[in-house]
């Protein structure tokens, strides 16, 4: 009878750890072509070894497209092809912090050997709580939520590899935010368009100043439903709102040179 019991975490996680040494502990003392080495090596260890210690088919279908965003990101940069993400230093940087948190899925009794990892799996829940949110909204309102997210102004965190939290902080907070969560513009434009909601006429469909917001809202509705959470997740912590679902898109085309099938993704 042959075992097919995971063999568990592996050599695999050290070698990632020190990777993630060397990225994280003297940034500036590598090359460029140097980081795009070690992190377009390190994001496929992990999806390995997450597969060899049987912890693939147990992730949640938002920290999967986690993973395959993570993937494409991770190609893109190593191949030095034209980045999905537009900041490379920042890009990195969330792909240390993903590696971590998808070792910790490997050998959960160790989290303490992943201190990049602290705060995402928060960030992650939230964002499962905002798309519930937003699907319970009327689709006008959905349109408008991103209108808001495209038209307001909110600060993007610069590049932190010692950050603990994603999350920009917003004064607003919304009656359907959980109070362990941080505040965020995806909070503050889903309260928005709930209190609208309760006052307001619905805008009419064909109304020009939100159109951005209604073609937003159609490309988001397209994507896989892990991915729309994972696309909330990034578009809290700063990332605009259109940029993220067109890179979403792309990373979903990238996917292929992997062997992933996924449906097909939506138009840019």
């Amino acid at each position: 009878m042959t075992d097919h019991t995971p063999a568990g975490p592996g050599p695999g996680l050290d070698q990632l750890r020190a990777t993630l040494d060397s990225l994280g502990t003297r940034p500036d003392a590598l090359s460029r072509p140097r980081v795009r080495e070690l992190i377009g090596a390190a994001v496929p260890l992990v999806w390995g070894e997450l597969k060899a210690a049987g912890a693939w088919d147990k992730l949640i279908p938002t920290d999967r497209a986690a993973l395959y965003w993570a993937l494409a990101v991770s190609h893109h940069l190593h191949l030095d092809l034209s980045p999905i993400a537009d900041d490379e230093d920042r890009a990195v940087n969330e792909l240390v912090r993903d590696c971590a948190y998808f070792a910790v899925h490997c050998e959960p009794r160790r989290v303490h050997r992943w201190p990049e990892a602290e705060g995402r799996r928060e960030q992650r829940e939230a964002a499962l709580h905002q798309l519930a949110w937003l699907h319970d909204l009327h689709p006008t309102w959905r349109g408008e939520v991103f209108h808001t997210l495209h038209t307001v102004p909110h600060p993007t965190p610069a590049p932190d590899r010692t950050a603990t939290t994603d999350s920009a902080p917003h004064p607003a907070t919304g009656p359907g935010r959980p109070d362990w969560v941080e505040p965020s513009c995806v909070w503050d434009a889903l309260a928005d368009a709930q209190r609208r909601a309760v006052h307001e006429a619905p805008p009419p469909p064909d109304h020009s100043e939100g159109w951005l917001g209604r073609d937003a809202a159609r490309r988001f509705a397209a994507l896989p439903e892990g991915w729309q959470a994972e696309a909330l997740r990034r578009i809290g912590r700063g990332d605009p709102a259109r940029r993220t679902i067109s890179e979403a898109t792309e990373a979903m085309n990238t996917l292929p040179r992997f062997g992933i099938a996924l449906r097909p993704a939506p138009p840019p």
